[in-house]
């Protein structure tokens, strides 16, 4: 059918309703005819426009060691691009030039705003490296799609509906769709007239929200989450696999499927409420104290639990630093008991494997796809022995950890859920799952431990531990732990005699602290340790925790009470101000007459040292020498920092043990 044959069965319009849109009109049409002739013409445009899903299914069609090494190049040329430069459009542009992908003259125009709108985004993102690095990885893909879609004509040239036909549909990638969405709107919106009809654009957010609420929410049973705790804490099985695939990547990466890479992942998923783009971001770790340099070497080797520990408080030194990628608060890193030693062998085997394959990357886990993200291959040969029907969801397990979380909290603390989400997120307007779990009872003790956090150290926690696990602590112990202190740290050379004062408050207080600790029943005293190692008791300084949950000593900083617990990132607080004590120590000791002054310097300097060396007893000296990297070279050039000072004995002096 044709227009001229439609016009030919035109219908003569009554006079009676020749009024308003009919107005100066003769003749009318058969819906039906009109409705069949648009789908005709629409579907003859649709064959002229630029199919750009053929692009999107060539990529998947190129031969595995093509994209292997378009990808290796991508990320090479990315690496060093951020390492230098710290541009991410520059990274953009190098990318557009290394792949060949260039507008043609009839998409200049195009090609002018969408880079300045690219340019505009990245220079405006705060999300972190990785997520900025995925973006300049979509910019270059959408760009793509653009230089073939404006191969005849500018972008805002097509009209609305021939956009829906080759861009808003169900062919292109739904992240794509929304960006080049967004694009047009931006311009439309800074130009005096609009070139597109924005309004008559499948909107892809729209469309987004309407999936995101039709879909039910899901989670892991608690069963479920048991059963994947106990697969994926199987150190034989994955370590064999993991080291089997590794090797097979050093011979034919074709054939390599990231079995180390996922479980990895996984690990991190059983214990941290993060989301994906974080936990691919997970760093490296120097292996260099445990004389582990080849996969050969490790092959034989069963870590100790020691071991484990050190490795993860490695982790825990650099999580100091970690961030969430989205809100940019705080990321916490949790690792419980039984998460310690498969986690700790998962990154050994990812380091090794690093260090072969990548040496210049910054991160242990590996997917080998263009986002990174776990591949169906990946996917099945992890899960394979576990249920081969088990779909792994990031974002599934993230939810299952949080409401399997908000239950615990509610069952055991009676408290609000919300504290223990602010906790595992940090994000100040979280909101709860909506998602009903009921954990049965036998599980929930076991649950609840997957989130306990034994980073916290002190008198005060090594009190709560001793009288829960193994009976009273000896006063007499700890007065022979302090004297032992000063004579480590100073040595006898100031024979130091008498801390009259300073020692004896200090005592004094940990007594009556004690005696409360005692006074608590069994299940009040456990109540309060696990919710310290919940992080779930307040406090007025970030890194410590108060065994009241309310401060009764407005004036005092956490740090100078004997009520207040440290946490394992107490550390780097604490070596700063150590290092700023040292320097006013030796600025004001020849400059100054005031006798306080340089007492308190000198009580200042022991009651930090006090706590570092709780912290080295506890942790073990490595992890003082990391934190304290930054002031010392290592926890003994402070100790001989600290015994180069003028002759302390007037100021501190210490009681003979009885």
């Amino acid at each position: 059918m044709s227009y001229d044959d439609l016009s030919k069965r035109g219908i003569p319009i009554p006079a009676l309703i020749k009024i308003k849109k009919f107005t100066g009109e003769t003749f009318v049409y058969p819906k039906k005819e009109v409705d069949a002739l648009v789908e005709e013409r629409m579907h003859e445009l649709a064959q002229q426009l630029p199919n750009i899903s053929e692009i999107q299914d060539a990529h998947q069609k190129q031969s595995l060691s093509e994209l292997k090494k378009i990808r290796d190049n991508l990320r090479v040329k990315m690496k060093s691009i951020f390492k230098h430069t710290h541009d991410p459009y520059q990274a953009y542009l190098d990318l557009l030039d290394l792949q060949k992908i260039k507008f043609s003259s009839n998409g200049k125009l195009t090609e002018k705003y969408w880079n300045k709108f690219v340019r505009d985004k990245l220079f405006s993102t705060k999300a972190s490296n990785q997520s900025v690095n995925n973006k300049v990885i979509s910019y270059v893909s959408i760009t793509e799609l653009l230089v073939e879609f404006t191969k005849t004509k500018e972008l805002f040239s097509y009209t609305a509906r021939e956009l829906n036909l080759g861009i808003f549909n169900h062919n292109i990638y739904q992240t794509y769709q929304e960006v080049i969405y967004a694009f047009i709107n931006k311009i439309n919106s800074s130009l005096p007239q609009s070139f597109i009809k924005i309004d008559n654009i499948n909107n892809p957010h729209e469309r987004a929200r309407k999936k995101r609420e039709n879909k039910e929410q899901k989670i892991y049973s608690p069963s479920q989450y048991i059963d994947l705790l106990n697969f994926v804490t199987d150190i034989p099985l994955h370590k064999e696999q993991a080291i089997i695939d590794v090797e097979t990547a050093m011979s034919n990466a074709e054939a390599y499927k990231c079995y180390d890479s996922a479980w990895l992942y996984v690990l991190l998923h059983m214990n941290n409420g993060w989301r994906s783009a974080d936990v691919i971001d997970f760093p490296r770790i120097d292996l260099k104290n445990l004389s582990i340099n080849e996969l050969n070497d490790f092959k034989n080797k069963e870590l100790s639990y020691e071991e484990a520990k050190k490795i993860i408080q490695m982790v825990k030194v650099k999580s100091s630093t970690f961030i969430h990628s989205k809100n940019k608060k705080r990321r916490h890193f949790f690792c419980s008991e039984e998460l310690t030693l498969p986690l700790a062998n998962a990154i050994v085997i990812c380091e090794l494997r690093v260090r072969k394959t990548n040496p210049i990357s910054d991160s242990l886990i590996d997917f080998n796809s263009e986002r990174n993200t776990m591949k169906p291959i990946t996917h099945k040969a992890f899960f394979t022995q576990f249920n081969p029907n088990f779909k792994f969801g990031s974002l599934i397990m993230n939810r299952t950890f949080i409401t399997l979380m908000e239950d615990v909290v509610k069952k055991k603390f009676n408290r609000n859920s919300l504290e223990i989400l602010k906790h595992i997120r940090n994000h100040s307007d979280i909101s709860t799952t909506n998602i009903y779990v009921d954990i049965p009872r036998e599980y929930l003790d076991f649950i609840s431990k997957q989130l306990f956090d034994l980073g916290y150290f002190g008198y005060m926690y090594d009190t709560m531990a001793t009288l829960l696990l193994q009976g009273n602590v000896d006063d007499r112990g700890g007065r022979i732990q302090n004297s032992h202190l000063v004579k480590e740290v100073f040595g006898d050379i100031y024979k130091l005699e008498n801390l009259a004062n300073y020692i004896n408050s200090i005592e004094k207080e940990r007594l009556t602290i004690k005696q409360y600790i005692e006074s608590l029943d069994k299940m009040e005293l456990q109540k309060k340790f696990d919710l310290v190692n919940l992080g779930l008791l307040p406090s007025k300084e970030e890194n410590y925790q108060c065994i009241y949950g309310k401060c009764i000593f407005e004036e005092r900083d956490c740090y100078k009470c004997p009520l207040s617990i440290p946490h394992f990132y107490a550390i780097s607080q604490i070596c700063r101000r150590v290092s700023k004590t040292i320097k006013s120590y030796e600025k004001l000791f020849n400059n100054t007459s005031y006798e306080g002054e340089k007492t308190r310097l000198a009580n200042l300097l022991y009651s930090d040292l006090l706590l570092l060396k709780q912290a080295k007893d506890r942790f073990g000296e490595q992890v003082i020498d990391d934190f304290i990297g930054e002031e010392f070279k290592n926890y003994q050039t402070l100790i001989s920092e600290i015994r180069s000072l003028p002759n302390p004995s007037d100021y501190i002096t210490i009681r003979r043990s009885e």
